[in-house]
């Protein structure tokens, strides 16, 4: 589909906004990862003492890449088994063991993927307790992740790459609820719907007819908020009329898909000292939401959903840092003849094996999914087959470009820095 004029113009205006709004919330989000104050810190940072504290949390102890990437496995894993206990053990019509498989591992890795049914067929607590919970502690997850490794990148020797635990409550308390707090007010006041009359107690364990089908649009739009969850609300994306109803709703909308992405790009050059290297990141980002964009029947909905679910954005961002580090660093070895570093770090054997994985291994889960999915016979009941396989396909792509990418991290964070270029092979 070719978007006509006013589409185009809408597009632009929304870029521009965004491209405004990238360096203040890369700021602020190089403040919130740093342990700096910020405007929220005198609202929340008690909160956040007392989250450390019921969870016996040391919020000064640092973390090895390992035991980074064991905590995120082990809350993840123990994520997904909890969202899949509460689609099975619910009246759900229609979700089979299969199916809820599937589902979980899509909302634990925020790569798109929603019930085939209209939200309505969900009950409200499994929307709340299930469905709106992950979106909100997957994504922060894949942000965790992503500043973790960029930590990596400008310490030596101490092998302390952060605190899972800590960015996971920072990236909850600091930047997903306020974020989705103001996005479902400003678009509940540009006009979307939110009726709550569905969110009785009484009504919390059975899927919901009331509301005309508006039900808490407003409020639970922000499931989308940093990820790539196609089905939204009502399945829809944003197509559903009650979801984006206005040029104003739409920039909305657009603001929150995107502007964590391209914010941690500029982050990431704060982080570093190095704004070349966002530049090249941000450059990437651009580059990918134009390909796909062009590929999608849903100009600037859901482009990178169209990429076969890498993840989520976040996590998409994460990838393209992988392949710079890696790319500069050939580039610095192969074609200036140069040592083979990235920003003074020495990259070894270990460290451009850990990059090839990241970077090939989901592509492959991904492509060898789809083949199989052609080869399946229509009479051997593909459906809940492929329901499975895709579940799996996802949580491959998602953690084996985390764990690698961690490893990296962890590497550059345990040798000195480069002094003079010419760094030998390890």
């Amino acid at each position: 589909m070719v978007p006509n004029s006013p589409q185009y113009l809408h597009f632009v205006i929304n870029l521009a906004v965004l491209a405004l709004c990238i360096a203040p919330m890369g700021g602020y989000l190089s403040r919130v990862y740093r342990g700096k104050p910020t405007f929220l810190s005198p609202l929340l940072s008690w909160l956040e003492a007392q989250l450390y504290w019921a969870a016996g949390v040391d919020a000064e102890k640092g973390m090895s890449w390992k035991s980074y990437a064991l905590s995120v496995l082990v809350f993840s894993g123990f994520s997904f088994v909890v969202l899949y206990s509460v689609l099975m053990l619910q009246d759900l019509q229609g979700v089979s063991p299969a199916l809820a498989f599937k589902v979980a591992a899509g909302f634990i890795t925020n790569s798109g993927v929603s019930m085939p049914a209209p939200g309505s067929a969900l009950t409200p607590a499994s929307r709340m307790l299930g469905l709106t919970v992950q979106n909100f502690l997957s994504a922060a997850v894949s942000i965790s992740v992503f500043v973790a490794v960029t930590r990596g990148i400008t310490r030596t020797a101490s092998g302390n790459i952060g605190n899972f635990w800590v960015d996971l409550v920072r990236s909850v308390l600091y930047v997903l609820l306020p974020l989705s707090l103001a996005y479902a007010l400003l678009i509940a006041t540009a006009g979307v719907g939110d009726a709550i009359e569905a969110y009785a107690v009484s009504n919390l364990g059975h899927p919901s007819t009331a509301s005309n089908g508006l039900e808490a649009v407003a409020a639970t739009e922000t499931l989308k908020l940093t990820v790539t969850q196609a089905g939204s609300f009502v399945n829809a994306n944003s197509a559903h009329l009650a979801a984006v109803s206005t040029p104003l709703t739409s920039l909305i909308d657009f603001l929150s898909r995107w502007l964590i992405p391209a914010a941690l790009c500029w982050t990431f050059g704060n982080m570093i000292r190095d704004k070349r290297q966002a530049y090249l990141l941000l450059g990437g980002v651009v580059a990918l939401f134009g390909v796909s964009a062009l590929t999608s029947t849903e100009f600037a909905q859901n482009p990178v959903g169209t990429l076969g679910g890498l993840a989520d954005r976040n996590g998409t961002v994460l990838y393209l840092l992988v392949a710079l580090m890696t790319l500069t660093a050939c580039i610095r070895r192969w074609v200036l003849g140069r040592g083979l570093v990235y920003k003074d770090h020495k990259v070894g054997r270990f460290d451009l094996t850990m990059a090839l994985t990241a970077l090939l291994v989901p592509a492959i889960a991904l492509g060898a999914f789809h083949l199989l999915s052609l080869s399946l016979p229509a009479f051997a009941s593909p459906l809940s087959a492929l329901d499975a396989l895709w579940g799996g396909a996802i949580l491959l792509s998602r953690f084996w470009i985390m764990i690698p990418a961690l490893a990296i991290a962890g590497s550059f964070a345990t040798t000195p820095r480069s002094s003079d270029g010419q760094t030998k092979w390890s």
